[in-house]
Order: structure tokens, then C-alpha cells, then sequence
């Protein structure tokens, strides 16, 4: 199919995507955020990547007309848009690698943004500058309403709490575009493509490798090295709160082979959050699970 075959449907996505960008200054912004990749995910779902480049193109010029942050959403958008419409389109592909292949592309798109605006302006000092002020402000309130402040007068760096914002940040994005994009591609006879419970969630072996990429990076450089470090902490923090998710999936897996019902994998997850030594726990699980063999032979005892 030629690139700019589906006029009208590329003229409908990129009203539709100038449309969400608008909303995103009224009290609907708080909803339309979160849905701009859409347009792009539901055209080039239904019409592959290269008719998909119609619109991208449009979007790019007028992007580059208005200026630096319409041109940095509008390379937001269409990554993860053409990423997941393209892997909703390949026949053999699920709706876990749907999710999974945008959440990537949505973490690396935020870890851009962030490195630009540091680039630029300093964006990170700024945050620093901020995220410390409110740490100072939120102690005096506590302490005005006679409760124990934390005794700490920095507050904590950056490369713990940015990882933590960027998780729950990172995964609306693909979650939420999936299910309204899934939606609309069944309504035009496009096959649906589901989640499977979680005791079937596992992690691609590339992950495992990367996890540990990511550890020596971060020994070499260590936690002051300037960008890379920022990079390697941040990820090595991210990846953490992945492989404890996918710990969790492997419990629920284990649980269900051992016939216990839905009640104990909601019980090891609460302990999980209470005990840090069994989040640890479950964390190393999550690590075994993506990095060998040992679910497939389980299975093959069935």
C-alpha cells in the first residue's frame, strides 16, 4: 500500500491528534494527556507504518511551525503510536506485547524529554531545585500539625524518585491507548488482541540482560558520574519495580500450579509491600523467571 493512499484516514488522524493537543489546555487535559499517541496507534494499526507516514508528516510540519514543544509531542506521540500500531498489526503478535512494546517506547520517549530539557536549560537542576523545596515544605506542615518529620534536610536524590514517577507515569500511556485503540480497530473488523491473567505475564530474556547492563554502568560510573549515571540509576531503578511486577506474576504462576486460589497471590502482594526483605525477595524471583528456563520446565511436567 502506497504511504499516502488513505487520505481521508490520515486526515482524520491528524485532526484527531490536533484536537486532543488542544483539549490538553481545557479541564479535559487531564483525561486527553494521556490519549495523544492514539490517533497515530489506530492508523497505523489498521494501516501499516508506511501509510501511517501521511499523517505523521503533516503533524511534523505543523509541529515545526509552532515550536520546540509541539515538535517534542509530536515525536512522543507518533513513537509509541507507530510502535504499538505496528506490533498490533503483526499477526502473531499479543496484547502483552502490544503494551510492553509502547511502555518501552514510552519510558525512552520521557528519558529524552528529560535529557533535552537538561540539554537545554538545565531541566534537572531546576526539578532538583523544586522537588527540594517541597520536601522542606511538606516537613514544616508536618511539623505545624505536631508530627515527626522525616530528620532529613536534603531531600532524596533524584535518581531514586524520578524512576518511581517515571513508572507511574510511563505505564498509563500504553495501557490506557491499547484498550480504547483495541476498541475501535474491532469495531473495523481488526481481530482483538487481549491481556492474559497475570500467572502468564513474562518479561522478554533481552530485559535480564539489560537489568544487568544497566548494574555494571552504574558500579563503573557510580551515582555522581553526570549523565550516564543519571541514565543507569535511573533505569536500574525502574527495572527494579519491573522484575518485582514480574516476581509477582511468577508467584502468582507457582500459587496457581500449586492449586491456591486468587486469595494468596492478593496476600503475597500486600506482604511484598509491607516487608522489604520479601519485596527483595520477590524481586530476585521476578529476575529468575526472565532470565532462565526454569517456568518452561515446570510447564513441561504438567
Amino acid at each position: 500500500m502506497s504511504p499516502f493512499t488513505d487520505v481521508r484516514g490520515g486526515l482524520i488522524t491528524v485532526g484527531l491528534y490536533l484536537l486532543l493537543l488542544l483539549s490538553i489546555i481545557t479541564p479535559l487535559g487531564v483525561i486527553s494527556l494521556w490519549f495523544i499517541p492514539l490517533p497515530f496507534f489506530w492508523f497505523s494499526a489498521k494501516n501499516g507504518w508506511k501509510s501511517a507516514l501521511f499523517p505523521v508528516t503533516i503533524c511534523g510540519i505543523l509541529s515545526l511551525l509552532v515550536g520546540p514543544t509541539m515538535i517534542a509531542a509530536w515525536l512522543f506521540a507518533t513513537g509509541i503510536g507507530l510502535l504499538m500500531g505496528e506490533l498490533y498489526r503483526k499477526p502473531e503478535s499479543t496484547g502483552t506485547d502490544v503494551v510492553l512494546g509502547g511502555w518501552v517506547a514510552t519510558w525512552l520517549g520521557v528519558l529524552g524529554l528529560l535529557l533535552f530539557a537538561t540539554w537545554m536549560f538545565d531541566g534537572l537542576g531546576q526539578f532538583q531545585s523544586m522537588w527540594q523545596q517541597q520536601w522542606e515544605s511538606t516537613q514544616q506542615t508536618l511539623e505545624n500539625y505536631g508530627l515527626n518529620a522525616v530528620d532529613m534536610e536534603e531531600a532524596p536524590s533524584l535518581n531514586l524518585v524520578l524512576p518511581i514517577m517515571m513508572f507511574f507515569i510511563t505505564i498509563p500511556f500504553p495501557l490506557f491507548n491499547f484498550l480504547l485503540g483495541r476498541r475501535l480497530l474491532m469495531r473495523q473488523g481488526l481481530p482483538g488482541k487481549y491481556l492474559p491473567p497475570i500467572r502468564e505475564w513474562r518479561l522478554p530474556r533481552p530485559f535480564f540482560y539489560f537489568y544487568f547492563i544497566a548494574l555494571l554502568l552504574l558500579l563503573l560510573f557510580g551515582l555522581e558520574g553526570g549523565t550516564i549515571s543519571f541514565i543507569a540509576g535511573t533505569t536500574v531503578t525502574l527495572m527494579f519495580l519491573i522484575f518485582f511486577v514480574q516476581g509477582l506474576a511468577f508467584s502468582a504462576f507457582l500459587l496457581h500450579r500449586w492449586n491456591r486460589g486468587n486469595g494468596w497471590v492478593v496476600l503475597v502482594g500486600v506482604l511484598a509491600l509491607l516487608i522489604p526483605l520479601f519485596s527483595f525477595f520477590i524481586h530476585l524471583l521476578g529476575i529468575v523467571d526472565t532470565g532462565t528456563e526454569w517456568r518452561k520446565r515446570m510447564e513441561s511436567k504438567k
